[in-house]
């Protein structure tokens, strides 16, 4: 699901995170001046970007486990649906997303100082090219998928969608076929507590008994429907 995989790679960013912060720092590695405000600058852009990837990917961990906590707690599809609609599990999903690009965007910060240690000021107009590229490819293409298939941003015009014509948000279609199954399940579960019922009884009474003798699973249904 959509939680899994940000918690999978989030876990992958931790752990080359929690590697590049216990060994050594490339910022100003090689003839430190530690009074210089320069090094002392890029040890800091270093550290406290890794601190705060490491943060943001323990935070999206956490927030997946607990998305499935609750979701493997709720025991029906009513609860399911609670759990989106008072629970905000839709905002939760969000919330972990944010998180893992949160992420990410530190983790990439940390690597501008090692970078301009073994280059020079080139490499800077290099990373913003590249960064530039990157915000703008996923920016258009990302874009494009959303607008024409998301619930919220095509369906919800009072969110921002703008549908088609002949493709309005209508709920009708799905609902009648919810409450379908909610009677479908209901007159299961009726049909299922008359069998019993009737087996229990027939159990219970005499085998020469002519009453109980002639119930059967053929008659049971019809009379429970």
């Amino acid at each position: 699901t959509k939680v899994q995989n940000y918690a999978v790679f989030a876990s992958l960013f931790l752990a080359a995170s929690i590697k590049a912060v216990t060994a050594k720092w490339p910022a100003c590695s090689e003839e430190p001046d530690l009074q210089a405000w320069e090094c002392q600058f890029k040890r800091r852009v270093y550290g406290y970007a890794l601190v705060a990837s490491i943060a943001s990917h323990i935070l999206t961990i956490l927030l997946a486990m607990a998305f499935h906590n609750a979701l493997n707690e709720a025991a029906r599809d009513s609860d399911v649906y609670r759990m989106f609609a008072r629970g905000r599990g839709f905002k939760a999903t969000e919330a972990c997303q944010h998180s893992f690009q949160a992420g990410v965007v530190f983790c990439c910060i940390s690597l501008v100082p090692p970078i301009y240690e073994y280059t020079s000021w080139d490499s800077t107009i290099v990373i913003a090219c590249a960064t530039g590229v990157v915000v703008y490819t996923y920016h258009r293409v990302a874009t494009r998928l959303f607008v024409h298939g998301s619930i919220v941003r095509y369906w919800r015009e009072e969110l921002g969608g703008e549908p088609d014509a002949d493709d309005p948000y209508d709920l009708t279609v799905p609902v009648d076929h919810f409450m379908k199954r909610v009677d479908a399940e209901e007159t299961e579960m009726y049909t299922q507590h008359v069998k019993s019922s009737l087996i229990a009884v027939g159990t219970r009474s005499t085998p020469k008994s002519p009453r109980f003798q002639l119930v059967s699973q053929s008659s049971i249904v019809p009379c429970a429907a």
